[in-house]
């Protein structure tokens, strides 16, 4: 050791020394920090995968049994496998199921009792939401999957939107199943909820938030078939009304399914006529 250098200089300088030749290490093997913080502002990340969502919805009233009802539930392509077990009328997976979009996917519901044929659904999902409803399997109506594409942009302050989906098989004509949903006082709210046959729905339509309170009415003459219990419409609430039941193995009803705003599931309600 130099006698002018004191031993805290010694460590000092040997630290220098070990910084440098760390630095100029990692320099090579292109570790560095600076020229990789800086490319990483203008960065594309490259792990981006565009994805679809499926939610899925047991309306199918084939039998009065609730095990009886029972299926399962496979979606499947050639990245993903999601099985849900044991789902009961009126059950749902309770929120939305990601996948890859882009890639043919097969969804196909098996029911518990042997006596329930297959059914299944190929189609190739956008970067979107999707609702599949599973339906029918009485008053000569097939068991089928409904294909739903959900929209859950926020409606403007002050509004909410409202979805009405007909999936109630409760006669054995299509024609027959018309109906209106109206106000209790028997006023129509948009004219899509008017003339509503089986398998299909009235978009949604934007209403001022607040408590509503519908029915289900047969047209022209405005009879009751069944009252849709009160529900709130939230401020940039999305509310969609699943009209259900054969009237024979389940009774007319209504399922309500509640998106929440900021939260990327998708919430349900059963709502049971009294």
């Amino acid at each position: 050791m130099n006698s002018a250098d004191s031993p805290a200089t010694t460590i000092s300088r040997r630290g220098l020394v070990l910084a440098l030749v760390f630095a100029g290490i990692l320099a090579l093997a292109g570790l560095g920090s600076w020229p990789r913080s800086a490319q990483a502002e203008d960065a594309t990340p490259q792990n981006t995968i565009p994805t679809a969502k499926i939610w899925f919805v047991h309306a199918a009233p084939f039998t009065s049994s609730a095990a009886d009802s029972q299926v399962t539930v496979t979606i499947s392509n050639t990245t993903t496998f999601i099985q849900v077990k044991d789902l009961a009328y009126l059950e749902t997976t309770g929120g939305y199921m990601s996948l890859p979009s882009g890639q043919p996917t097969e969804v196909k519901v098996i029911g518990k009792s042997g006596t329930i044929p297959p059914v299944a659904l190929t189609f190739t999902p956008e970067e979107k939401a999707y609702t599949l409803a599973y339906i029918g399997g009485t008053n000569g109506h097939a068991l089928e999957l409904l294909k739903l594409t959900d929209d859950n942009t926020l409606p403007i302050p002050g509004k909410g939107k409202l979805r009405v989906v007909h999936v109630a098989p409760f006669a054995t004509s299509v024609p027959a199943t018309v109906l209106d949903v109206r106000t209790q006082g028997g006023d129509i709210m948009a004219p899509s909820f008017e003339s509503l046959f089986y398998r299909k729905e009235s978009g949604y339509q934007a209403f001022s938030y607040g408590p509503y309170d519908l029915k289900a009415s047969v047209p022209v003459s405005g009879t009751t078939l069944f009252d849709i219990p009160p529900f709130v419409l939230g401020n940039q609430g999305i509310v969609t009304l699943f009209l259900v039941g054969d009237g024979t193995n389940q009774p007319l009803q209504a399922l309500r399914v509640t998106y929440q705003p900021g939260q990327d599931q998708l919430l349900y309600l059963p709502l049971l006529q009294k």
